[in-house]
């Protein structure tokens, strides 16, 4: 029995290389900012 080498794909933003789980958190912050700020929401809590 071996260990594998995980490999972890990185996607890029303008050049800059992320991992998918950043992407997918900076994509869910995006909805919410969008969220609040349709609300007129000024503060975060």
């Amino acid at each position: 029995m071996g260990i594998k080498a995980l490999s972890i794909e990185k996607m890029e933003v303008e050049g800059m290389p992320y991992p998918q789980m950043k992407m997918i958190d900076m994509g869910f912050w995006q909805v919410g900012f969008d969220l609040d700020t349709s609300k007129g929401i000024k503060t975060a809590h």
